[in-house]
Formats: structure tokens, C-alpha cells, sequence
């Protein structure tokens, strides 16, 4: 059983290291025990079971205080070695920690030293290709991006306007009611496909500027403008149930 649990302890061992050991040591000596007597259970069976000549009733106590015995003896062994694996690694953390802190100045001259060497070796290509590959353009592309998500959340204020206005004219005489809290509530959950649609013609009109400069995301700038959009829209909402309500 020791050899058993040796090895296992051995395979295990590496697995506790990149998990933290100290959460190993505790809850996790019972899931590895566990996984332990699932290979031991067959072994017990076929060595000790055919040995125990008592009744049935009375072998079923002893079978299972057999287990009950062995599986605690695991946990025990299991216990013993994490608790010297965790010191084993905290004393090599402090003295990892000291190697570090004694070599910290080096450190940092090197970080600084190569930034300062990729700094010199790519600011100038950069600064030359933004300004000459990027810059003419961005007004450009500013006008091209702007244009649908413009359009966009302009259809939006103007169906919440169009909203609010048959609003007031259906409830001029004041008060809260039922149908004005019906109303609302349908106020609150608008029909935008037609703003999304707007701001989904961004695939089509970026489709140039995608080519030309590797634009990657643009169904992501797609998406989040579409939920931009529905967020003012239900702020739009909650602000005019409260000014009703």
C-alpha cells in the first residue's frame, strides 16, 4: 500500500506545484485520497476479500472498516508528504525571492536598457509610417465611420421623439393611469431594427478601408455601437418615466 501511495504521490506531486500546494494541503489530500483508493479498491478486493472467512454480516464490518483504515492511512500519507512538498517550495520561494531581489537592479537596468534600444530602433519607421501611411487619411476614415453610426442613432432620437410626442397627445389630460402605464411600457421595448440596419451598413462601406489598412474588428465597432445605441435609448426611456410617473 505504501509503494502504491509512493507513486501515486509521485504523479501527483507536480500537478499540487502548478495548483498552489497550499490549497492542496487540506481539501485537496481528500479529492487525491479519493483518487487513490479508486486504484487501491480492485487491489484490496482481490487480495483481502477471498481471505475473510466470517459470516456475511461479519464480513462486511471487517471489509469496511478494512477500507475505512485504508483510506485514512492514505490521507496520512498523502498529508505527510504535501505538508513536505509545501516547505520544500517555500523554502525555495525565499530563496528564489532573495535572487531576485539581489539581482533587482540588474533587472530593471536591462528592462530600461532594451527599451531604450527598441524605442530607438522603431519610434522613427513608426513615426514615419503614421505619418505618412496614416494621418492624411484619418479625417477620411472619421467621416467614414461616423457616417452610418450618425445616421444610425439619428433615426433613434427621431423615433423617440415621434414616441413621445403621440405620447402627450393621447395623454393630455394628466395623471397616471393604466393605459399611460401600458404606453410606457411599450415605449420601452422599441422596434430599432431599422437604426441597427443603418449601423450595420459599416460592413459595406469599411469594406475598402478594410483592405487597405487590416481592419479586423470591424464587426465588433458594429456590435458595440448597436448596443451604445440601445443603452441611450432605454436611459432615454427610464428618463421620461420619470419625469410621467
Amino acid at each position: 500500500m505504501h509503494t502504491l501511495v509512493g507513486r501515486m504521490f509521485t504523479n501527483i506531486s507536480y500537478v499540487c506545484v502548478c495548483v498552489g500546494v497550499r490549497r492542496c494541503v487540506g481539501v485537496c489530500v481528500q479529492v487525491l485520497a479519493n483518487l487513490v483508493m479508486e486504484e487501491l479498491l480492485p487491489s484490496l478486493e482481490k487480495d483481502m476479500l477471498p481471505r475473510l472467512k466470517a459470516k456475511k454480516t461479519e464480513r462486511k464490518r471487517v471489509w469496511f472498516a478494512t477500507i475505512e483504515a485504508a483510506y485514512i492511512l492514505v490521507q496520512e500519507c498523502l498529508l505527510e508528504g504535501l505538508s513536505v512538498l509545501k516547505e520544500e517550495c517555500k523554502t525555495a520561494a525565499c530563496q528564489q525571492e532573495v535572487l531576485i531581489r539581489s539581482d533587482m537592479d540588474l533587472i530593471l537596468h536591462s528592462r530600461t536598457y532594451l527599451e531604450g534600444k527598441l524605442r530607438a530602433s522603431v519610434s522613427e519607421p513608426a513615426e514615419k509610417f503614421c505619418s505618412e501611411g496614416v494621418q492624411p487619411y484619418l479625417a477620411s476614415i472619421l467621416e467614414e465611420l461616423m457616417g452610418p453610426i450618425s445616421s444610425g442613432f439619428q433615426e433613434a432620437r427621431l423615433l423617440s421623439d415621434n414616441q413621445m410626442d403621440q405620447l402627450c397627445q393621447d395623454f393630455q389630460e394628466g395623471g397616471v393611469t393604466d393605459k399611460l402605464k401600458q404606453a410606457l411600457a411599450k415605449l420601452s421595448k422599441p422596434n430599432l431594427l431599422s437604426c441597427y440596419q443603418r449601423i450595420n451598413s459599416l460592413h459595406d462601406q469599411l469594406h475598402d478601408l478594410q483592405e487597405r489598412f487590416g481592419f479586423s474588428n470591424i464587426s465588433n465597432l458594429v456590435h458595440s455601437t448597436q448596443i451604445d445605441l440601445q443603452q441611450v435609448h432605454t436611459h432615454t426611456n427610464s428618463c421620461i418615466q420619470t419625469v410621467l410617473v
